[in-house]
């Protein structure tokens, strides 16, 4: 699966879930006015390649995205050509900004199953049903989500159309996948298990029975996002 391909899966959720995505001088501006503390889909994104903003730097393309972002209590700008990223990120850290390179991962559908004995029963559930597994990974979280984050994730889960895949021990939640699919793609959007339950398969069980029953409904392709440098990546790998 090519990079153009893993951006227009982004943008295609971006359109599902956005009530404005307006042009501005360098790429599009994706709006959610209910949920405005959800940085995924509040941001600006720098689209094309890395001629259209050869002449700035972090400072300028931070100002340049400032009225359309200045009403939101985060900033979020996505260079999606890598390298002008890659130029850009130095600037951005100076700024004081947090600076990730994501990458997508891509899987073919149908594939071979994990191994390991992780003794979980798998189900598959409305997102909602993840509610308690969210509220404990939160407390994980770098990003500090206000309270009642959680109501907003199930708002923007029921937009695109998100299931999860929970494993249970002993009828205890252990962990959930959760997972959306459109089209001939699905993306794995959330993994978690709870620390007593790491190391012992159940993160890749859950994954993996996220892409079959994707499969299932008709995928032939599966995404998922991780930090380029994060443990998480090699866990998706």
């Amino acid at each position: 699966m090519s990079a153009e391909r893993a951006i227009a899966w982004r943008h295609g959720y971006h359109a599902a879930v956005c009530n404005r995505v307006e042009p501005w001088a360098h790429g599009t501006v994706v709006r959610a006015d209910d949920v405005p503390t959800y940085y995924e889909y509040n941001l600006a994104r720098v689209e094309g390649g890395r001629d259209r903003i050869s002449g700035l730097d972090a400072a300028a393309l931070a100002a340049a995205a400032e009225p359309a972002l200045a009403d939101l209590g985060h900033r979020r700008i996505e260079v999606e050509d890598t390298e002008a990223a890659a130029r850009l990120a130095p600037g951005f850290a100076a700024l004081g900004w947090v600076v990730e390179r994501l990458a997508f991962l891509h899987r073919e559908l149908r594939g071979p199953l994990p191994g390991g004995a992780h003794g979980a029963a798998l189900t598959v559930e409305p997102f909602e049903a993840t509610r308690g597994l969210r509220a404990a990974w939160q407390g994980e979280s770098i990003w500090g989500e206000e309270a009642g984050f959680g109501r907003v994730e199930e708002q923007v889960a029921a937009r695109r159309g998100t299931r999860a895949v929970i494993g249970a021990h002993e009828g205890v939640p252990s962990g959930f996948a959760a997972f959306s699919a459109h089209g001939d793609t699905t993306e794995v959007e959330l993994v978690f298990c709870r620390p007593e339950r790491r190391n012992g398969g159940l993160g890749g069980a859950l994954v993996c029975r996220a892409l079959e029953e994707a499969h299932a409904g008709g995928a032939r392709h599966a995404l998922i996002e991780a930090d380029d440098t994060g443990d998480a990546k090699r866990l998706y790998e």
